[in-house]
This record gives C-alpha cells, structure tokens and sequence, in this order.
C-alpha cells in the first residue's frame, strides 16, 4: 500500500468523515480536521513502527565507502555524502568478531580482508598511543562524534564494504510506499488507528476492538523481522 492507501484505509476504520467508506482522503496533502488527523498518523505510525526495534531486518542495507591515503577519519558527514540513507554500521559477526571489510581500490573486491572493531574506550589511548607508519587498516572504531577511525591510517585508497541501518523513511506524497515489508503494512494502518483512538475521546470501544488486531500484526512483523542472533548496536551510535 502506498501512503494515500494508507490513509483511506485507517479511515475506513475509523469513519472521521461522512464520506462513502474508504474512499476519503483522496490527497495526503490539503487536508484539514479529522482527515489530515489521518495522514498525520498515518506518518507517525509508519516511523513508530520503523523506529522500535533498533535491527529490523528490513532496515539493513549494503555500502560502500571510498578512504583516502594517509586519511584515517571520517566524519558522519562524509559517509552519508557517499551513502546518504546512512545511520549507523552494522558489523559483520562472523565468529563473534565484530568486523567490516576492506579491499585497496586499484585492486578490486578480491583483495578483500576484515577490519576489526574495537569499541572506543578500548581504542583510545591504545591503538592511538603511538604515530604508526600507513598501512592496511587492521582496525576500525565510531568516535562518540560518530565519525569512523581507521587504524592504521590508510596508505592508498581503499574501499570499505559493510552492512548499515538505513535512516527512517518519513511519508510525504501519496505515491511513496513503506519500507516496512508489504504484507505487514496493515500495522501501519492498526497502530495510525491506534494514535487515532487515543486522541479522540469517545474512541474507547474502537480501541479496545483495533488493540488485539495491532498487537498480531506487530508480533507477526516482530517474528518475521528481527535476527535470530542480536547484537548491541548501540556502541555504533557514537562511541
């Protein structure tokens, strides 16, 4: 369903209108009273939803970030220049060894090897004691800026190859459509009619009929969208 379908079918449930069931709203934009109600909570559902677990695995996407020789820092900035739906790095976690990897450009993906995480307090003070001479980076960390550190700093360019959580994507015209897997865009509409009952008094019976509808929903997304194996991302949010 795309953003309009949405918000028709949150307000076929909830009726803000006299208007023929499901056929209002008929824009996202223009909207007053009830109905841009609607669109508003059509939005906020959509980023309520994206936004409650910190690993939904339809959020992880794949990037590619280019170094430059003799450079070891780089900012948020300069990632989401290069990759620019970019939140944070997800680790590849292969024997519980947090890592991405790292290829010199001029030689290509063959040359790939890891580059190991080290969280910053660990970082600090260690492998940064000492000026050491470029070479291949051996280890990487997220400063609590939530630039990225590279060390050794690069002697040649190289390309980093990692998974990453995208940034939400935020609803505004009518065609755009959810990132949220599409056979579980009826939570959307059950947590919008959610919001929608809770702010609107007299609502209390509709809510009590929408909560065990939102709650399947959310659990079969939750079933179908969280890893097996989880790890604390939070370090990679800065620091």
């Amino acid at each position: 369903m795309n953003f309009l379908t949405l918000c028709v079918e949150t307000n076929g449930v909830v009726k803000a209108d006299n208007a023929p069931v499901f056929t209002t709203p008929t824009a996202v934009t223009g909207q007053t009273g009830k109905l841009a109600e609607i669109v508003k909570y059509v939005q906020r559902a959509n980023l309520n939803i994206q936004n409650e677990q910190p690993d939904w695995k339809f959020m992880v996407k794949q990037g590619t970030f280019v170094t430059t020789a003799t450079d070891p820092e780089y900012t948020l900035a300069n990632i989401v220049a290069s990759v620019t739906d970019f939140q944070h790095i997800i680790p590849f976690n292969f024997w519980d060894c947090p890592h991405i990897l790292g290829y010199k450009t001029s030689v290509g993906i063959s040359d790939s090897q890891p580059i190991i995480y080290r969280q910053y307090e660990f970082f600090r003070g260690h492998l940064d004691r000492i000026t050491v001479t470029d070479g291949r980076p051996q280890f990487f960390t997220i400063l609590p800026d939530r630039s990225l550190r590279l060390y050794p700093a690069p002697d040649v360019g190289y390309t980093l190859r990692f998974d990453y959580k995208r940034m939400a994507f935020e609803l505004s015209t009518s065609s755009d459509t959810p990132i949220i897997p599409s056979h579980h865009h009826w939570a959307i509409v059950a947590d919008a009619v959610d919001l929608y009952c809770r702010s609107n008094s007299g609502a209390g019976e509709m809510l009590a009929m929408n909560t065990p509808m939102r709650l399947r929903a959310m659990a079969a997304l939750r079933s179908e969208q969280i890893p097996n194996e989880r790890f604390d991302y939070t370090q990679f949010y800065g620091g």
